[in-house]
């Protein structure tokens, strides 16, 4: 635990700190004081007339006293530690969220925290999804929230041990020492009620992010899990990843009990010696009675709050365990970082968007046996404002190579190159800022369709939206509908608007920023003919003057394009224009032959050919 680091991120919250550190200083006192008062006030009774009420009225007042003075150390005591840690939890939270979405994207396909190293799914890690980052959001910064509060509770059980000790030893060391026996009996107890409580506290983590993932993944996808009439299957699979461990938890649980009734039990053993023992001394003459209750009272009382050490230890182990998570994430340095200052920048002027991409291979993190792009001598060059479309079946590697222009993945080999300098080499912020990127299913987020196109340009004026707007073909519709440009858009799996509305949107999106990049990753193949043939009217003009690379999957909307690449288990099998591949009569060609959009029956006829 690197406690260093947790003081330093405490110390901004300092006040609420001490005032719950010196309510836990007063707080422990009660214990020891207590039973003091309590042994005091016994031999009162001892006593007959005026004596015994004056006594008795004197003592009671004690008793008030101590009460109030318990009222208050409780309320700094839990006040302080509590906001202090409901700041902490604030403040980490924020780090984590901060830190995650500054990731590159393979962090998300892998479940790789700390270190920088990703992990294969096949080596025994779980892979990363959006249930279980944002479960680790909710949950392990809320845990740690209640580190202080535990701290708190530790150092008060030390000022009771302390002080009922000392109460103890004064009034009568002999007795003192032999009821020490039971201490580390206690200990055992709340050892063995910690040790089985720290393995479930793992297993209460994973059960919660396995199912997390899946809740989060249903929620998504609701309209095809209504579909497919999936409700009752995934209510299954949910209780499935709650109940998969249960034998385990349920003999963790025994194990806890036995635990805390073992020091329980020697807290009453305690006792039984005590009054025994005492009555010998007493007997003896070597203690007075109120001496012997005195020792007796503050070391049964002592007793009881290590008892009750296990469950704040137990509490403590959780919070270090979720406070150790929270700083892997906090401190995982991304490989690709667009917060990095350094790279190259050019001037608008200076930066033609040349493309050249040349001996690539490349797997990706989440499957680094598996070589997704084998380019071998193979070259791709995209003079500034051409077009270059990819052409190939599903998982071909079209997509990859799209993605390794904004540096989503870096390549272990080969180069991705824009005006004859490496894109690794620019400055990541500055070159996606070049790049516009329309995907086959456009992710809107749950805000106005004005808020929506302004996140690719934020500072964009309302003239510059509507200009956008017109080049995608999505104005007109816009403004007819009652809200306009403040119409919500709606959430993930539940937009209010069709598919080739979205796409449009997100075209205009991508239009703001006046790229000098374009990439079209299928823009068109999941919308109807009517909403296909405005997009694709809007992708032409968007086009025009930009480097663009396509990935087609009608051959008609390509046949214009300056070069054409078929790509086939990530191989680049042939290039050229619509012309010289039909020259070729390749694959290209027998795609062509099997007819406009038939992409996969074209290349299961070239290979019967081959």
């Amino acid at each position: 635990m690197p406690w260093k680091r947790y003081i330093r991120y405490n110390k901004p919250f300092w006040l609420s700190n001490l005032l719950g550190f010196i309510g836990a200083l007063f707080n422990g006192a009660m214990q020891p004081a207590f039973a003091f008062i309590f042994s005091e006030a016994l031999n009162t009774f001892t006593k007959q007339g005026d004596d015994l009420i004056d006594g008795g009225v004197f003592w009671g007042i004690m008793f008030i006293v101590l009460g109030l003075c318990n009222f208050l150390s409780f309320y700094f005591n839990m006040g302080g530690f509590f906001i202090a840690g409901e700041q902490l939890s604030y403040d980490l939270r924020k780090r984590m969220y901060n830190n995650m979405i500054r990731q590159e994207v393979g962090f998300f396909d892998t479940n790789d925290i700390g270190d920088g190293s990703e992990k294969a799914p096949g080596g025994g890690a779980n892979t990363t999804s959006t249930g279980t980052l944002t479960a680790k959001l909710a949950t392990e910064a809320g845990l740690v929230h209640g580190l202080n509060t535990n701290i708190g509770q530790v150092f008060q059980q030390i000022v009771t041990v302390v002080g009922g000790f000392g109460i103890a030893f004064f009034n009568g060391w002999k007795l003192t020492l032999i009821l020490l026996i039971a201490v580390p009996f206690l200990f055992l107890g709340s050892f063995i009620r910690g040790k089985a409580i720290r393995n479930k506290n793992k297993e209460n983590r994973a059960i919660f992010e396995n199912s997390a993932k899946v809740a989060t993944e249903a929620i998504i996808g609701i309209k095809t899990v209504y579909s497919l009439n999936l409700s009752d299957y995934f209510i299954d699979v949910y209780d499935k990843k709650l109940i998969e461990p249960e034998k385990r938890l349920e003999r963790r649980a025994y194990l806890s009990a036995i635990g805390t009734g073992f020091s329980n039990a020697v807290s009453f053993i305690a006792f039984i010696i005590g009054y025994w023992v005492g009555a010998k001394f007493i007997e003896k003459g070597e203690i007075q009675f109120d001496s012997m209750f005195k020792v007796l009272m503050a070391i049964i009382l002592t007793a009881m709050a290590v008892g009750q050490s296990s469950s704040i230890i137990s509490e403590t182990n959780k919070a270090v365990e979720a406070f150790m998570h929270v700083i892997e994430i906090i401190d995982r340095q991304p490989k690709i970082d667009a917060r990095d200052p350094k790279g190259t920048v050019k001037a608008p002027e200076e930066f033609k968007a040349d493309l050249e991409f040349s001996n690539i291979r490349f797997r990706y993190p989440s499957r680094p046996k598996i070589t997704v792009l084998r380019m071998g001598d193979k070259k791709i060059t995209v003079p500034a404002g051409k077009m270059c479309a990819f052409v190939g079946a599903s998982g071909s590697g079209k997509s990859t190579i799209i993605g390794l222009v904004p540096r989503w993945y870096d390549i272990g080999h080969g180069s991705v190159k824009l005006d004859g300098i490496e894109n690794r080499d620019y400055n990541v912020k500055w070159l996606r800022e070049q790049i516009g990127i329309v995907n086959q299913e456009p992710c809107l987020f749950n805000i106005s369709i004005k808020e929506n196109i302004k996140y690719g340009k934020q500072d964009a004026t309302d003239e510059e939206i509507y200009e956008a707007c017109k080049k995608a073909n999505i104005h007109d519709f816009i403004m007819s509908l009652p809200e306009k440009y403040d119409t919500p858009v709606g959430g993930l799996g539940t937009s209010q608007m069709s598919g080739g509305q979205k796409q449009r949107v997100a075209i205009a999106r991508a239009m703001i920023r006046n790229p000098k990049i374009l990439l079209l990753d299928e823009a068109t193949s999941a919308l109807d003919a009517e909403s296909e043939l405005i997009v694709q009217k809007a992708l032409e003009e968007a086009s025009e003057g930009r480097t663009t690379i396509t990935i087609a999957h009608r051959l008609s909307t390509i046949k214009d394009a300056d070069l054409i690449c078929v790509f086939r288990e990530g191989r680049i099998i042939e290039m050229g224009n619509h012309e010289e591949l039909m020259n070729l009569k390749g694959e290209y060609y027998n795609m062509v032959l099997a007819g406009d959009g038939s992409i996969a029956k074209g290349n299961e006829i070239a290979k019967k050919d081959n």
